[in-house]
């Protein structure tokens, strides 16, 4: 499959995998804040990742499905655990050490990227709400505290691919999270979320 093809079937997997989050009995948390899970510009985001990212992302909702299993179960139960459900750490396999630390590590590198992002397009990004972990609230998790919720939900394959991209990204002195959202502003139809911003648009 080409990309934009991958792009396309894991965004129709990832909508069956939240129907399959919505019809767990017994959730750990309520279904409104399942929504909070979800990235808003997930599309253009999925747009930038290589082929190799895409093909390990697909495979983790392949097996998600087979297993009758939902990643964004998952993700909620990292991201809300036991106020919620006291026995949310049960559903969530066990992580080595090392993969914990490169989902640090990413996170870290990704935080840069957001503050940077959200400093040259202010206006655009001025409703995206708190960035640190520190700042959630329960009706409005961080983008830190949804960044690591995703990370950990993935397969070692598919953060070690996530790893070698973000690095990449870093080194080549990009910013995913800016493109992002110059992806989504093309979407609403503008050139790209310096002219959003500079038109008033925002998010």
């Amino acid at each position: 499959m080409s990309v934009s093809e991958l792009v396309e079937t894991v965004l129709g997997r990832e909508d069956e995998d939240f129907e399959r989050a919505l019809q767990e009995p017994n959730p750990p948390c309520d279904a409104a804040s399942f929504g909070l899970v979800l990235n808003r510009f997930r599309a253009a985001q999925l747009a930038l990742w290589p082929e190799s990212l895409l093909e390990a992302y697909l495979q983790d909702l392949e097996n998600a499905r087979a297993c009758e299993k939902s990643i964004v179960l998952e993700r909620a139960a990292y991201l809300f655990g036991t106020s919620y459900r006291p026995d949310a750490h049960r559903m969530l396999p066990p992580k080595s050490y090392e993969f914990c630390e490169r989902v640090d590590l990413i996170s870290k590198l990704s935080l840069i990227w957001e503050v940077r992002a959200r400093e040259i397009v202010p206006r655009f990004t001025s409703r995206l709400g708190a960035l640190i972990t520190e700042e959630d609230r329960p009706d409005a998790p961080s983008y830190e505290s949804r960044l690591r919720a995703e990370l950990m939900s993935y397969s070692q394959r598919t953060i070690d691919e996530y790893g070698s991209w973000v690095f990449g990204c870093w080194g080549a002195g990009r910013n995913p999270n800016l493109q992002a959202y110059d992806g989504a502003a093309v979407e609403l139809g503008f050139s790209g979320a310096y002219e959003a911003n500079y038109k008033g648009a925002v998010l």
